[in-house]
């Protein structure tokens, strides 16, 4: 609001002089003056000298200044008499006033805007005339309760993103602890593997120590021996016949020694403990992009981190190969046959007592060993060793990586049908018995799960792809799917599983089942739905045994009873 333009003609100094309009500057430093103009912007009435100072500003220098013919010669003005001129500046021409208004637009701008903006619009209007013509006064109210209700809802909504923003901060500080809280349970997953892979070799390396230690005992005896036949001959040399019973006795102990030196020293290979890095591990780590799950991943892919196959396999070729070896073998009984990471087939045939191993590509027999009772199973336990079911109540573990070479063999009090390896467990299958028994890579029984109500006559076993589970196949009840504690998570019987023997995993969430039955080879999913006959057995009249599958290759390898052929299904 202007100050001066007192409601009283004013004296000044005393005398009889009065003003009508005081300068506003002036009056504030108790001077009294006759205004000249008025400032529009500044809403103050200045003298000719504070005029002089206004106008000596650059910022100033816009302002507009009316005379005293535009605010009248009465002594009597107040606020509510003050010029109506627009005193907001326009936000592009910054030195000129908003003084414009388009009624074609309903807008209003500078002098300068309009002129680029509105040349063409025939209702425009000088805001100072336009009000005083039109008086839009009677908008204000219903404005100003439109601008009182949006300031509300503008400050509910600052309120609202304030609150969201504390939220926010509060909902990233509990990310930040769940993240650290993630990366201790990683490093104390890392830290147990590292402990188990400890563990193992501990194993390996106590095994092998034992076995050195037998051998060392038995070639120190050997040894001694010799020495006391030395001994004898030497001092029977006035006893003939004692010199000749030495004698005789020293050629046996001779005959011994080099058939221990030439066939049983030395046996074991120092190759048989190792240790190589599992790269798959830190491949995967690598390929992550943080540790937050990809967010369309659903559960089933998290259990599995490859897609799922969710349909039942076609036969494209089939394809056989000869595997019997050439010196005087029975016909071949393969009970079972595994796949080896090298992609090579190991074979337990039965009935010749011998473990084969076979090239994945040409099929040919590369390697083979005799084995010291029957093999009933083999699967693999690492990269490069395979454990073996025998017939004599034992596990006999064969290292697979240059040579078929047999390493430490654990005795067990029970039968033994199927085997499987996972982390650093071994779990057995007992036919009849129906029971699972859980062992460490020692031969230490850790547990046993009691099937009595679940089993039949257990036969083959193979673990989940992630290594959470157990696949077990019976005679008489089929596939049963269970965890590491004995839970049955499923169980699944009838057709095509009526004489369920071999089984195998493809790596996408699929279980192969061989029917013993029917002749055929199933396919079950992870969550136990049965897809139907992969292999079907209408032109084989041999049971079949074993089976196990090459993912790289989609390639299905099946066993049959007392047959000299493995059969090879390329599938898609």
């Amino acid at each position: 609001m202007a100050t001066g333009g007192r409601l009283t003609r004013s004296r000044i100094n005393a005398s009889d002089e009065f003003i009508d309009y005081a300068c506003s500057p002036c009056t504030k430093k108790n001077r009294k003056s006759e205004a000249v103009k008025y400032c529009v912007e500044c809403q103050e009435y200045l003298c000719t000298s504070c005029v002089e100072s206004h106008n000596s500003f650059s910022a100033l220098s816009g302002h507009s200044l009316l005379g005293r013919s535009q605010f009248g010669t009465s002594g009597v003005i107040g606020a509510r008499n003050l010029p109506s001129v627009p005193t907001d500046r326009c936000k592009v021409h910054t030195t000129k006033l908003v003084d414009m208004y388009c009624a074609n637009h309903d807008t209003v701008g500078c002098s300068v805007c309009f002129n680029i903006n509105h040349k063409k619009c025939e209702d425009i209007h000088y805001i100072s005339d336009y009000v005083q013509k039109e008086n839009p006064r009677s908008q204000f109210s219903r404005l100003q309760s439109q601008l009182n209700t949006t300031i509300l809802k503008m400050e509910t909504l600052a309120k609202q993103q304030q609150q969201l923003e504390v939220e926010l901060q509060k909902k990233k500080d509990n990310y930040l602890d769940e993240i650290q809280a993630f990366r201790i349970d990683i490093n104390k997953t890392i830290d147990q593997l590292e402990q188990a892979t400890i563990k193992d070799l501990d194993c390996q390396f106590n095994v092998l120590d034992q076995m050195f230690e037998n051998e060392k005992k038995s070639i120190q005896k050997t040894l001694d021996d010799l020495r006391k036949q030395k001994l004898s001959i030497e001092i029977s040399d006035a006893n003939t016949s004692q010199q000749f019973v030495s004698l005789k006795l020293c050629q046996t102990e001779i005959t011994d020694a080099e058939n221990f030196i030439s066939g049983g020293s030395l046996s074991i290979d120092k190759n048989s403990i190792r240790f190589e890095r599992n790269s798959e591990i830190l491949d995967f780590m690598q390929s992550l992009h943080s540790l937050q799950k990809p967010q369309h991943q659903t559960t089933e892919q998290r259990v599995l981190p490859q897609s799922k196959k969710q349909s039942l396999y076609q036969v494209k070729t089939e394809d056989s190969f000869n595997i019997r070896l050439p010196k005087g073998q029975q016909i071949c009984d393969i009970w079972s046959l595994c796949l080896l990471y090298s992609g090579d087939v190991l074979l337990a045939d039965n009935a010749n007592k011998v473990l084969k191993l076979v090239d994945g590509v040409t099929y040919k027999i590369t390697k083979s060993i005799r084995m010291p009772e029957e093999p009933h199973y083999v699967n693999t336990v690492n990269t490069e060793e395979a454990i073996v079911c025998l017939k004599g109540y034992s596990l006999q573990f064969v290292s697979t990586r240059d040579q078929l070479i047999l390493t430490r063999r654990l005795m067990i009090d029970h039968c033994c049908l199927g085997v499987c390896g996972i982390a650093c467990n071994i779990f057995v299958t007992s036919g009849k018995e129906r029971n699972i028994f859980k062992y460490d890579m020692n031969g230490t029984l850790l547990k046993k799960i009691t099937g009595e109500n679940i089993f039949s006559w257990n036969r083959d076993i193979s673990g989940s792809e992630d290594k959470k589970a157990i696949y077990v196949t019976d005679c008489d009840k089929g596939l049963i799917k269970m965890d590491l504690e004995g839970n049955i998570i499923w169980k699944i019987s009838g057709k095509g599983l009526k004489n369920a023997f071999g089984l195998c995993t493809d790596g996408l969430g699929n279980v192969f089942v061989a029917d013993n039955g029917s002749n055929t080879v199933g396919q079950v999913t992870y969550d136990g739905k049965y897809l139907g006959s992969v292999v079907t057995g209408a032109s084989c009249v041999k049971r079949t045994n074993g089976v196990c599958f090459s993912s790289k290759e989609s390639k299905l390898f099946v066993s049959r009873s007392f047959c000299n052929d493995i059969y090879v299904y390329s599938l898609e």
